[in-house]
C-alpha cells in the first residue's frame, strides 16, 4: 500500500507534469511549423498581374457570329451564335434609329455595345428601261417582295460573357439569349475549370511562377 502510495505521489509530481509538458511542446512546435511549410509551398506562386477590368477579358482574336432573323412584323430572333477566328473592327458610324445590342457578363457589367438596323425590303438597283424619257416609271416587274430576311452580324468575345440583350429604338428588352456555354470564366469567385490567370482575373487572383 505504502508503495503505491509513493508511486502515485511520485506519477502526481514527476510523470503527469513531464507528459503535459510533452504535449504542450510538440503542439507549440507544430504550430509554429504550419505557416512555415505552407509558405515553402507559395514560394512558386505570385498575384496575377491582370486586373478585374471589362478589357482584361476579351481575346481580340475571336469573334461571335450572330445570325438574326427578322420580319415584317419587326419581330427579331436568333437563330444561331457561334464561336469564329476574326478581329473584330467597330463600326465607326452607327444608326441612331435601330436596335441595340449590349453584350452583358456575370456581374451583369456592359462588355459591349453596338447599334444596328435590320431590314426585310432589299434594296434592287433599277433597271433604266422600267423608265420613259422623262423619269417616269412605266414597268413594274412582277415581283413578290420577301416577308423576312437572315442577318449576319459580329461583335467581339469576352471571356466571361453571360448574355446578349437586344433592345429596340424604344429602349425596350426585346430579347435575351444566353451566350454562357461559349465563356470559360464564370465569375463565381472560385479559380476553376479551365480558368486563369489570363483568362478569368476575377476568380484566379494568383498565378505559377514561370521557372
Amino acid at each position: 500500500m505504502k508503495r503505491n502510495k509513493k508511486l502515485n505521489k511520485k506519477f502526481k509530481k514527476i510523470i503527469l507534469p513531464t507528459i503535459i509538458f510533452l504535449i504542450f511542446s510538440a503542439t507549440i512546435i507544430l504550430f509554429l511549423n504550419t505557416p512555415i511549410q505552407n509558405i515553402t509551398k507559395l514560394e512558386n506562386v505570385s498575384m496575377c498581374e491582370k486586373e478585374d477590368k471589362i478589357e482584361s477579358y476579351r481575346i481580340y482574336n475571336i469573334s461571335y457570329e450572330i445570325t438574326f432573323t427578322y420580319n415584317l412584323k419587326n419581330e427579331l430572333g436568333i437563330k444561331n451564335v457561334r464561336l469564329i477566328n476574326m478581329i473584330h473592327h467597330p463600326t465607326l458610324v452607327q444608326p441612331t434609329d435601330a436596335f441595340i445590342l449590349k453584350l452583358i457578363d456575370f456581374k451583369n457589367r456592359e462588355l459591349y455595345k453596338e447599334n444596328f438596323s435590320i431590314t426585310v425590303i432589299p434594296l434592287y438597283a433599277l433597271d433604266p428601261r422600267w423608265f420613259d424619257e422623262n423619269g417616269n416609271r412605266i414597268y413594274y416587274p412582277n415581283q413578290t417582295l420577301p416577308t423576312s430576311t437572315t442577318v449576319i452580324m459580329w461583335i467581339p468575345y469576352f471571356t466571361n460573357a453571360m448574355k446578349i440583350d437586344i433592345y429596340d429604338k424604344n429602349q425596350k428588352l426585346v430579347l435575351s439569349y444566353d451566350v454562357s456555354k461559349f465563356s470559360i470564366c464564370n465569375m463565381n469567385n472560385i479559380c476553376d475549370n479551365e480558368e486563369s490567370c489570363d483568362t478569368c482575373p476575377s476568380d484566379c487572383k494568383f498565378t505559377s511562377k514561370k521557372s
